[in-house]
């Protein structure tokens, strides 16, 4: 080739690829116990995890895999691709394994050598300390963060997401909610949720969480717009929710319905008051965190509710919002709550 080099291209086709591999960890339990959530957040909380990690290697790697085909070819190449397509299994072992072993555990030495140099943070005590949320700093910036990073993507960053993890924009659940509560008026009352349909999940067009309010360093506004005209939506890109319903009291037949919601280019704004204690949240270890398998986070939070006045689901057009309720089996002309606009 041009001065003496040779530009070829390479495709294979591989498949069946399997590895496996083993490792030998030293952990100090009692000091990962006693870390807090305080330390671990810190800049330097890798630091303060890894110095409980004694001892980390690998003392075993493997990996096979299936070449089915490979092609050969070079710019200008008329005809098919040198090559062969006979299937090849081939698997790594032997003493490139053990090489591949050894070059890996000097690499995660190094680094566990550089983890451990920066000291940890000193552990800080349990005091009331409670977050306001117009700060973009200390126990607040998880919150901001996550509000920079939804204005980045936006409604529209929502919407690719949804369609990549659900194509079709839709999600189907057979059984949603079986449950059998006692009351002494009424004795034993089973409710059940199930066929659970909804169509239009990317069809969200206007998107704000998380937004503090400039008076109120506890009220936290969201705004989220539903049925919008995007493509994966229902009948012009409307939000649809579909569910049966049934309810039995003791031993009476069940009542069975249907249950419809349409929603077209409604905003859905939210105003929650949330009083959060930083101090009794960051004071918290990981040890506590396993024993109550994270409920004692729920101990921090001094205070949620929803402002009532801040709080509202409007529709921009006069048929944006609607329910229809039939009893299941009958035509949708028997509707017990008919259609709901709203205003």
């Amino acid at each position: 080739g041009e001065g003496g080099r040779l530009r070829v291209s390479l495709r294979a086709s591989l498949y069946n690829l399997t590895a496996d591999g083993a490792a030998r960890l030293l952990a100090n339990g009692t000091g990962l116990s006693r870390v807090q959530l305080s330390q671990a957040l810190s800049g330097r909380g890798s630091s303060c995890l890894a110095q409980q990690l004694l001892y980390a290697s690998l003392t075993s790697l493997g990996a096979a895999l299936t070449l089915d085909s490979l092609d050969v070819s070079a710019p200008g190449q008329r005809g098919r691709p040198a090559g062969w397509s006979t299937p090849l299994r081939a698997s790594l072992g032997g003493a490139f394994a053990e090489r591949l072993v050894a070059e890996l555990n000097a690499e995660i030495a190094g680094t566990l050598r550089r983890l451990w140099a920066p000291s940890c943070p000193p552990r800080v005590p349990s005091r009331p300390s409670i977050v306001d949320f117009r700060n973009t700093s200390g126990p607040a910036a998880p919150f901001a963060r996550a509000r920079a990073t939804v204005d980045a993507y936006g409604a529209a960053g929502v919407d690719r997401f949804v369609r990549r993890v659900l194509p079709s924009g839709e999600l189907r659940m057979a059984r949603l909610l079986d449950v059998l509560l006692t009351d002494e008026l009424l004795g034993r009352i089973s409710v059940r949720l199930d066929g659970l349909h909804v169509r239009g999940l990317d069809s969200l067009f206007d998107l704000d969480v998380l937004r503090p309010d400039s008076a109120d360093g506890h009220l936290l506004h969201h705004r989220v717009g539903l049925g919008g005209n995007g493509s994966g939506g229902g009948r012009n890109g409307s939000l649809q929710l579909r569910l049966g319903a049934a309810v039995r009291f003791g031993r009476a037949a069940a009542h069975e319905y249907e249950v419809l919601v349409r929603v077209r280019s409604a905003v859905l704004k939210l105003g929650t008051r949330l009083v959060l204690d930083s101090g009794s949240f960051l004071a918290t270890t990981f040890g506590e965190l396993v024993a109550s398998l994270g409920s004692c986070l729920l101990c921090d939070v001094v205070g949620l509710d929803l402002a009532a006045n801040d709080t509202s689901l409007r529709a921009q057009g006069s048929d944006g919002l609607e329910l229809e309720v039939t009893p299941r089996g009958q035509s949708r002309a028997a509707v017990l709550a008919g259609r709901a606009f709203a205003p």
